[in-house]
């Protein structure tokens, strides 16, 4: 990462435009199938369950298939945070599970392992330095306990199922949702030309505060990068599902989660960002597409899931397990040293880490702030 994109925590921008097919793409559902079936046919296959709306599919597909084809059933895997309550789920989990009938459920109790400067995290850092995202090291932990076999996520499924630029338009013509000032407002933002939602996008940065804990000069340029990127967004539903994996944040974060896991010999996937059922998934919604994620869920996975599991709107949250007991170590004793203030306002940025949960944004910051403190251990690996 760059200065830059370290003090922003994100990696702004697209690459190249994912091509249209040119023949109708198999259903969404027979797409997913062939994604799935190699990974199902390996020794040994985990999905990553936390109970939310995208594992749960990815896990009912994977055990769909593996039983109409003989294939060994996938084992869930879900992380149990003790000292966390509000990322549990279980009572979610269990209703999927007892759906599904699968009873091999590996559950990993996780404590301050995925602490974002903690021992598992050091180690890349000292090795590699800062990464995008900042969770990337600490995965290792995860992956190292599912070693020798493939692991199945069920990242993107907000993306890929969820509204985009047009949807509003077509709740409002297709009467959809109760007729009101923000359904109107929001649908003639989607139709507006590139500069009027650019220009949108800039007010909306500035109301919120976002990216306050840099210097002025750079703070403009964070804003006016994220505006540029939502201008960027295509009008259309399925063109916008392709443009998601435009993204260079969504890119290199994959390829980094990828390579964590292989240093651990585990293949990770992301079968709902594959390409293939990325493309797939934007043919069959078309130019308009569904009228909401859960549209989307209903219509492709209604028959595999219970319909409150694909209606649910709740999230846990996980913050505070990458903020955890070594980063609270770390922040209190750190003197303001080790970061680029031509780009960050230290004051400010040390109190956003003295919130309960700091923002996620700024976790690069700290990952650069520690090794920076521990240059001395980082020199050891790349000595001058």
């Amino acid at each position: 990462m760059t200065p830059f994109e370290i003090a922003t925590g994100w990696l702004f921008g697209h690459g190249t435009a994912l091509p249209l097919p040119r023949e109708m793409q198999p259903h969404p559902r027979a797409v997913l199938d062939e994604i799935l079936r190699p990974a199902l046919q390996a020794e040994r296959c985990h999905v990553l369950f936390s109970g939310g709306r995208d594992s749960s599919v990815v896990l009912a597909c994977a055990v769909a298939l593996a039983r109409r084809e003989g294939l060994p059933i996938p084992s869930p895997v879900t992380r149990v945070f003790p000292e966390d309550p509000a990322t549990s789920e279980e009572d979610w989990q269990r209703q999927v599970l007892a759906h599904l009938d699968v009873s091999d459920w590996v559950r990993l109790e996780i404590h301050d392992e995925l602490d974002v400067v903690g021992p598992i995290a050091q180690s890349g850092l000292i090795e590699h330095g800062v990464v995008f995202p900042s969770t990337a090291y600490p995965q290792a932990f995860t992956f190292q306990q599912l070693a020798g076999g493939n692991v199945l996520t069920g990242e993107g499924g907000d993306e890929v199922f969820g509204a985009q630029r047009i949807t509003p338009v077509v709740a409002l013509l297709r009467r959809r949702r109760r007729l009101s000032p923000d359904l109107v407002l929001a649908s003639a933002r989607a139709l507006a030309p590139a500069p009027i939602r650019r220009r949108a996008a800039s007010r909306e940065a500035v109301a919120t505060g976002a990216y306050d804990w840099l210097v002025p000069a750079a703070r403009a340029d964070a804003r006016a990068l994220r505006a540029h990127d939502a201008g960027a967004e295509p009008l259309w539903w399925a063109d916008g599902v392709r443009h998601l994996l435009r993204s260079r944040s969504r890119e290199v974060g994959m390829a980094n989660l990828a390579a964590v896991a292989r240093g651990v010999g585990v293949q990770l996937l992301h079968p709902l960002m594959d390409p293939r059922f990325v493309a797939s998934v934007a043919m069959w919604g078309g130019r308009l597409g569904p009228v909401g994620r859960t549209e989307t869920m209903l219509r492709l996975f209604g028959d595999l899931l219970p319909e409150q599991v694909l209606r649910r709107v709740t999230k846990a949250t996980f913050n505070a397990t990458a903020v955890n007991r070594h980063s609270a170590e770390f922040i209190r004793g750190w003197n303001g040293d080790g970061l680029d203030t031509s780009l960050v306002d230290v004051d400010v940025l040390r109190a956003h880490w003295a919130e309960p949960a700091p923002l996620p944004a700024t976790l690069s910051l700290l990952q650069q702030a520690w090794l920076s403190s521990n240059s001395s251990r980082a020199e050891r690996v790349f000595p001058a």
